[in-house]
């Protein structure tokens, strides 16, 4: 799956911050078993809750639309 640089870093920021309180706990999150599936499941949550308009939206204010081909 591609991801853009920028949200990659992003990601693995936001990671670090819901881990921490689990490893200061001694009970770690691991990113591809816990963390990934998590954003996963409220990023899937969160399209459900939009209508097209709010998706092409995001897209474009994100820069992740691609120009129609001509």
């Amino acid at each position: 799956m591609y991801l853009p640089t920028k949200l990659v870093n992003l990601m693995g920021v936001t990671f670090d911050e819901v881990n921490r309180p689990y490893k200061l706990e001694g009970t770690p999150l691991q990113k591809n078993r816990h963390y990934r599936p998590l954003v996963l499941r409220l990023g899937l949550e969160a399209l459900e809750e939009m209508d097209d308009d709010e998706i092409r939206d995001r897209l474009e204010d994100d820069d992740l639309l691609d120009d129609p081909p001509e």
